[in-house]
């Protein structure tokens, strides 16, 4: 047997004639099962979150599935639920977070600040958002002037497990600025 994971889902499909793959949500995993599975036409659900948008590609990946939305999906819906509110909102800035380098971020927050006061903030983990949001702390970017909308892609809390706050600090010796995190996080409206 091949030790790739397409050549695994491969025996799946030819010898133990499986009809459904369930694909576990790491990028790279999952989109290697997501061609598997359009190329046999099998079902493939992923069994959590998973940041690869370019899976909601009908026309790429036909047969494949999540059981939780994605950040496009996530974006889709925060969209049609302000568009179904007001005529008047339009998108005025939009930025992948993709280096940490300090002018890099300052150059985030300068466009921020002059176009945005309704901010979507997606993150891959706790740690980045909340590192962006002691930025937006530094640059006085924590008053009611603003709303960020955080949504909520972490299944830990729908499962009953009692998650920390992306605010606390989960570094030993920690950094000290839980109460300044604290203040960006409470502006989050989800």
């Amino acid at each position: 047997m091949e030790s790739t994971a397409a050549g695994y889902a491969y025996e799946l499909i030819e010898n133990d004639q499986v009809d459904l793959l369930v694909a576990p949500p790491c990028i790279d995993a999952a989109i290697v099962a997501g061609h598997v599975a359009t190329y046999y036409n099998v079902p493939v659900t992923l069994w959590g979150v998973t940041f690869a948008t370019t899976l909601s590609d009908d026309m790429m990946y036909p047969t494949i599935m999540s059981v939780v939305p994605n950040y496009r999906d996530m974006a889709t819906v925060t969209c049609e639920d302000v568009i179904n509110n007001r005529s008047d909102c339009i998108v005025s800035f939009k930025d992948i977070v993709d280096s940490w380098a300090p002018e890099d971020i300052n150059y985030t927050l300068t466009q921020m600040r002059s176009k945005s006061r309704i901010v979507v903030l997606c993150f891959d983990d706790q740690d980045q958002l909340r590192s962006f949001a002691l930025a937006l702390y530094d640059e006085g970017m924590y008053t009611d002037d603003y709303v960020f909308i955080i949504p909520d892609s972490d299944m830990s809390k729908s499962v009953g497990l009692d998650v920390a706050p992306f605010w606390i600090d989960q570094y030993t010796p920690s950094d000290g600025r839980d109460a300044d995190a604290a203040k960006v996080g409470k502006q989050n409206k989800i």
